[in-house]
């Protein structure tokens, strides 16, 4: 026997019996490792998941009231610095909390249902960011005291400001040629989905929700587009804060319409006309 020092120098062995094994073992379990192919998710792990994420928006409804109540850092106090209860900041906020409400219950929809993972990271991406802004708007309401919903005619703060549109009358925008008041379409305002719209998205699944999801969702972006270039104006919303979001809003809707746009056309969908 030689001494450990001797043994460490000797090569080892090639018909070594052990090594052999060893190798033939790696060997045979390496491939089944890498070509073992990926367990597909169960739907109800999907569902479950965007359950979670629903839970998820839900929060940052919390979190954006949160923001807006912080915001009272920023007011003056007292009633002066109060919006009049026909003011453009009054009636943008409670419009567009209507307004936005109906997209946050599409994407979720389309969150349970869909399957375009596409399409379904958009939706989210509506439903947290459109919450998080119900909240802000909500906790502006409580601030001012006035109520969450627009107890008048949708729209009608736009009329008469300089530079505004008209509401009423011949219903119709200039410029656009959008609808303003759309009474025979079923819907409150511009871009927003019918009883019936939502009847027939809630009962799709899969890609034909997908594209359902995206022709609503895109004229509903479009509707509301007005009302928030018209709250950016200094003219017509004295509150610096409501201009500012009503920028934001106008910037992320803009941008994720020209995505469902081309996510229509990819899919061979042509976008709806606007009611």
């Amino acid at each position: 026997m030689g001494t450990p020092d001797e043994e460490s120098h000797n090569p080892p062995d090639s018909d070594s019996t052990p090594e052999t094994d060893t190798e033939s073992t790696k060997d045979e379990a390496e491939p089944a490792t890498a070509s073992a192919p990926a367990e597909p998710a169960p739907d109800h792990n999907r569902k479950q998941l965007s359950a979670l994420l629903v839970l998820g928006a839900v929060a940052l409804l919390l979190v954006g009231a949160v923001v807006g109540l912080l915001l009272r850092t920023t007011f003056d106090g007292g009633d002066d610095n109060r919006p009049a209860a026909d003011s453009a900041a009054v009636g943008f906020s409670q419009d567009m909390i209507r307004h936005h409400q109906q997209a946050v219950e599409m994407a979720t929809i389309e969150l349970y249902g869909g399957s375009d993972p596409q399409v379904r990271s958009l939706a989210y991406d509506i439903l947290t960011s459109q919450t998080n802004q119900v909240g802000q708007m909500q906790s502006w309401l409580s601030r001012w005291d006035y109520p969450l919903d627009n107890p008048g005619e949708p729209m009608a703060w736009m009329e008469g400001h300089s530079g505004g549109h008209a509401h009423g009358g011949s219903g119709m925008e200039p410029s656009t040629g959008m609808t303003m008041d759309t009474p025979d379409s079923g819907v409150p305002m511009p871009g927003m989905a019918s009883t019936d719209d939502m009847n027939k998205l809630r009962t799709l699944q899969g890609a034909e929700l997908d594209k359902y999801f995206l022709q609503l969702m895109l004229r509903h972006h479009q509707g509301g587009l007005e009302m928030m270039e018209f709250a950016t104006e200094p003219d017509h919303v004295s509150e610096d804060y409501v201009r500012r979001l009503a920028q934001q809003m106008v910037n992320v809707q803009e941008s994720e319409s020209d995505t469902m746009t081309k996510m229509l056309e990819t899919r061979g969908a042509q976008p709806l006309p606007m009611n």
